[in-house]
C-alpha cells in the first residue's frame, strides 16, 4: 500500500492530473476557445447534455446547449452573461440558468465560467456545469 505523501507516477504529471479531474468529475466540465467553440468535454458533459465531445468539438457551445431562453425566444450569444467572460476576461461564478438537453428538454444548472488568460489575454474559458 502506498503512503499518501507518495503520488502516483500517472498523478503526478499536470497533464494527467487534468484528464482524472476532468474526466472523473461529477459535474460538467467544458474547456471553451476564445470564441465561446468547445475544445473539450468531459464523459459528464456529454451525460448531462446528450452530445459527445466529438460532435461538440469545434461548435460554439451556446449554439447547442444555451440557444435559447426559457420562455423559447431565442437567446443570441451577445446577451450571455457567460459569453462576456471572452470580452471582459471577468469571471462568472455561481450563475444559475437553464440549458438544453440534445433531445430539447430543460435543464437546470448552476454554473461557472471561468476566464482563461494567456500573456495579459482571454484564451477561453473553463465552463463548469451542475445539475
Amino acid at each position: 500500500m502506498r503512503a499518501f505523501d507518495e503520488p502516483s507516477e500517472v498523478l503526478s504529471r499536470p497533464d494527467q492530473v487534468f484528464r482524472a479531474v476532468a474526466e472523473h468529475a461529477i459535474d460538467a466540465v467544458f474547456v471553451l476557445d476564445q470564441e465561446g467553440r468547445t475544445t473539450f468535454a468531459n464523459r459528464a458533459a456529454e451525460e448531462m447534455f446528450g452530445w459527445s465531445q466529438a460532435e461538440l468539438a469545434g461548435r460554439k457551445l451556446h449554439d447547442q446547449i444555451h440557444y435559447k431562453h426559457a420562455d423559447g425566444s431565442p437567446f443570441p450569444m451577445s446577451e450571455c452573461p457567460l459569453g462576456a467572460v471572452f470580452q471582459t476576461g471577468q469571471s462568472l461564478r455561481l450563475h444559475d440558468d437553464i440549458f438544453y438537453h440534445r433531445d430539447g428538454r430543460p435543464v437546470p444548472v448552476t454554473c461557472s465560467n471561468g476566464a482563461i488568460h494567456q500573456g495579459g489575454e482571454v484564451i477561453g474559458g473553463l465552463l463548469i456545469v451542475r445539475d
